[in-house]
């Protein structure tokens, strides 16, 4: 590959590996900052700055891994918790470089007896890898529902990374679940998802530990868009609520019934765009109405019937918070496979802490607008470039705000709450829009 043609992408994902094989990152792509607005509102890729988080705090240690953990702990984590995967929610091109991230985390946390950040990573991880199994179909495929997944992937083969760590996690046999994806021209024998999953299997499985198909997802999670999943006995189908993502378009729902998957927009995307079908912005939305989902795609309406049979499990992730669950779901159908095991009743779940996230206000009119304005002062900016910041944001111009504030050029001690604040106002820009 071209030196010119390697994106941060490329290069994070290979300093990942190095980081899980012990050795030291090939590159310092991961000393970059990429926690800016884009990252949060969806123009750029909400997948780097974790993995760069990641390989920075799984390559330092001491002194020199406190920036790193701090960043986990007061950026990462919260900002997970509050939309979990930003706006590329269950993103099957982008997905496995958030869970890779999660994982070597956690495999870094756990090694270092450093439970504030195992716990965290660990209900990174379960959250995840309960919604994949929870779409995961008895054949093993895995349903795509989620923003940046159209266009340049084998979407007919579910999200087969997701079936591999699944496997790994619940010390499953991963043959098939590798066949797929050499079905779906994912190459794994050399693949970087192959070697960080394989090498944080340890973490995958502790995530995972004693999960059942009832067992409760980990507390205190929102999501940018509703997310839902519906289990029958005849069926599964998944779908998110609505499209944020303007870098990539979705696959808004999958339902899988009468032994046919339709996803959409799926292949109707290329006749509905033309080529380049994958990047870009497409106005998106699904929702139930009783026996079907009902979904529009920048004006076009389609109908998808939902599986029939008894419910097995009904799971919604909601932006505003709540997570509900069928308080008794019996058994499912088993996919096919070595049973995972009876879980050691003597070794609890992971602790999942619940930090304080506050509600996104309704409109952002109660919102302190001349502590966010001191805020920005204290960063110790030029007094022009303070100047324009703080008539952003006094003109509760969050977008532009959070673009400028995460431009300035501030005291090296400042950059931390530089990059905080920027964060803020672009989760203004979102919540308030």
């Amino acid at each position: 590959m071209a030196e010119d043609k390697i994106g941060p992408e490329d290069l994070l994902v290979m300093e990942l590996v190095d980081v899980v094989e012990g050795r030291p990152p090939r590159t310092e792509a991961y000393k970059k900052s990429y926690g800016g607005a884009a990252y949060l509102n969806g123009t750029g890729s909400g997948n780097w700055e974790p993995v760069a988080r990641a390989v920075e705090f799984g390559a330092t240690q001491g002194e020199a891994q406190k920036p790193a953990r701090e960043a986990l702990l007061k950026t990462i984590f919260p900002l997970m918790r509050s939309r979990f995967m930003i706006t590329e929610t269950m993103s099957l091109i982008y997905g496995s470089m958030h869970l890779a991230a999660f994982a070597s985390i956690a495999r870094t946390a756990l090694a270092q007896n450093d439970q504030e950040v195992a716990s965290e990573a660990l209900a990174c991880i379960r959250l995840y890898l309960s919604i994949a199994a929870a779409r995961q179909l008895p054949d093993g495929r895995v349903l795509v529902a989620g923003m940046r997944s159209a266009g340049h992937e084998a979407w007919e083969y579910g999200d087969p990374w997701a079936s591999f760590a699944l496997d790994l996690a619940l010390q499953r046999d991963t043959s098939r679940s590798f066949a797929a994806l050499k079905k779906a021209g994912k190459g794994p024998k050399n693949a970087w998802q192959k070697a960080v999953f394989t090498g944080c299997q340890s973490a995958l499985v502790q995530a995972m530990k004693g999960w059942q198909e009832d067992s409760p997802l980990p507390s205190g999670f929102q999501a940018t868009t509703p997310l839902h999943v519906l289990k029958t006995s005849e069926g599964v189908a998944t779908w998110i609520e609505q499209n944020h993502n303007s870098n990539t378009k979705p696959e808004i729902c999958s339902v899988w019934t009468g032994g046919e998957v339709t996803t959409l927009p799926g292949p109707r995307l290329a006749a509905l765009h033309g080529k380049r079908t994958n990047r870009g912005w497409i106005e998106a939305s699904c929702r139930r109405e009783d026996d079907k989902l009902v979904v529009v795609i920048d004006g076009e309406t389609f109908s998808v019937p939902l599986p029939g049979g008894d419910v097995r499990l009904s799971l919604r992730i909601s932006a505003a918070g709540e997570i509900e669950e069928s308080p008794n779901r019996p058994d499912g159908p088993d996919p096919e496979g070595p049973d995972p095991g009876d879980p050691d009743p003597e070794t609890p779940d992971p602790e999942v802490p619940d930090p304080e996230v506050p509600d996104p206000e309704p409109d952002g009119s109660t919102i302190d607008v001349e502590a966010l304005a001191a805020e920005v002062e204290a960063l110790g900016a030029q007094p022009p470039e303070t100047a324009a910041a703080v008539a952003l944001v006094r003109g509760r111009q969050w977008q532009e705000a959070s673009q400028v504030v995460f431009n300035l050029m501030v005291p090296k001690r400042n950059q931390g709450a530089r990059v905080a604040l920027s964060n803020r106002l672009a989760a203004m820009a979102v919540s308030f829009r």
